[in-house]
């Protein structure tokens, strides 16, 4: 960034994952102002000036950047963020994703019409607002089925259906999620799952990094590890797709984190978002295995410049989330045991003694976590997998 004179920036949204984006702006030298719904949300501790707003509400957000005269707005991690601020840039002239793409990128039923129009990674799908509704169209696609909220975030409201019984919870789990109460109904894809992370600048998509992820399997598959690269990221499938999902949904001057699984009929998509992916993997796990600042990357898009995303280096990189069952925690402990395996950068533990545990049911009820760093993936993933197994969160139901 040497030479580049700093101004002001809007990030939308302080909560855990953007923090690291107000401190990487901050120490880049910028002005920044943060926005959030959330009083206490931790970002605002990092930026110069915070204000309680909620990020989905675009006029709002208009009046503070119009207050602060930004020089630009960026977001990560969060879809909730991507409409308002595609809105905000486009409504000052600052550079950005379009408001018709942040539009299609967060609403599940839209992106899925127009991949399936422009035969990109293409599964059956349907979208209910009624029990009976979702019953009908899931028998029309067939067992196991997957339910989701069209508009919602973190794994939240999403179940598998293996049969027509299933249906009916699965839907209000799923309704109860969205804010519009529709319901996407997919089949369900078998094959291994990854993750990509990518920056389009004028129609050119450059890949960043390809992850392996692993999930809590059936029925809310939350993602509960990460590994980089990917046993998968030289595939070249994997590639193409990504870059036809951006052309596709019209992405440009935007990052993306694209889900896919691989399978024997091509790549199949499970979601395209605007933005990049969360869980550390922006702000520690493509750092640590390519050495591509992502955030300084997002930055500069947003300031209308080219981001350097030329690898450094070629390491392995990963983070895995404790499995807890619910109830009342009674006991934590092996924390500095987890610290001290080879590898370890960062040992998370969110609970204390005497907090409830909930349900594991989306991303937002994980409790603590590790991140790792290796000479390749394989390093990493082993180093991670020693030391969560030496973290012990004891619950009383």
């Amino acid at each position: 960034m040497r030479g580049m004179a700093k101004g002001t920036v809007l990030v939308v949204g302080a909560g855990f994952l953007q923090s690291f984006l107000i401190r990487r702006v901050r120490d880049l030298g910028f002005t920044v102002v943060a926005v959030d719904r959330d009083p206490e949300a931790v970002g605002f501790g990092w930026a110069h000036k915070s204000e309680v707003v909620d990020i989905k509400d675009e006029q709002a957000c208009l009046a503070v950047a119009i207050r602060e005269r930004i020089d630009a707005i960026l977001s990560v991690s969060t879809d909730f963020a991507v409409r308002t601020v595609a809105f905000v840039a486009e409504s000052l002239g600052l550079p950005g994703l379009s408001t018709d793409a942040a539009r299609i990128c967060t609403n599940k039923a839209l992106m899925r019409r127009v991949l399936a129009d422009q035969h990109v990674g293409s599964v059956a799908f349907a979208t209910a607002t009624s029990s009976a509704e979702a019953i009908e169209e899931a028998s029309g696609i067939g067992f196991p089925c997957v339910l989701k909220p069209v508009d919602s975030v973190g794994s939240r409201g999403v179940s598998k259906a293996a049969s027509t019984s299933q249906v009916a919870d699965a839907f209000e789990t799923a309704s109860k999620a969205s804010a519009s109460g529709q319901v996407i109904i997919e089949e369900f894809i078998e094959g291994p799952e990854v993750s990509v992370e990518a920056i389009t600048v004028d129609g050119e998509t450059t890949i960043a990094a390809v992850t392996d992820k692993l999930t809590s399997g059936p029925p809310h598959f939350v993602e509960v590890g990460h590994t980089q690269p990917s046993v998968f990221s030289n595939e070249v499938i994997i590639r193409e797709t990504v870059k036809r999902c951006v052309t596709a949904l019209g992405i440009d001057c935007s990052a993306t984190h694209t889900e896919l699984k691989l399978t024997e009929r091509g790549a199949a998509v499970i979601e395209v978002g605007a933005r990049l992916g969360g869980d550390r993997i922006t702000s520690d796990l493509v750092p640590l295995s390519t050495g591509i600042d992502l955030m300084e990357a997002v930055l500069l898009l947003s300031l209308g410049r080219n981001p350097d995303l030329i690898p450094k280096w070629a390491k392995g990189s990963a983070i895995r989330y404790a499995v807890v069952p619910p109830g009342k925690v009674k006991a934590v402990e092996g924390i500095e045991a987890a610290r001290s395996v080879k590898g370890v950068m960062e040992v998370l533990v969110g609970v204390s003694v005497g907090d409830i545990v909930p349900s594991l049911r989306s991303s937002a009820d994980r409790v603590a976590h590790v991140v790792t760093q290796g000479s390749d993936a394989a390093e990493a993933a082993t180093a991670a997998e020693e030391a969560i197994s030496k973290m012990k969160i004891e619950v009383t139901a």
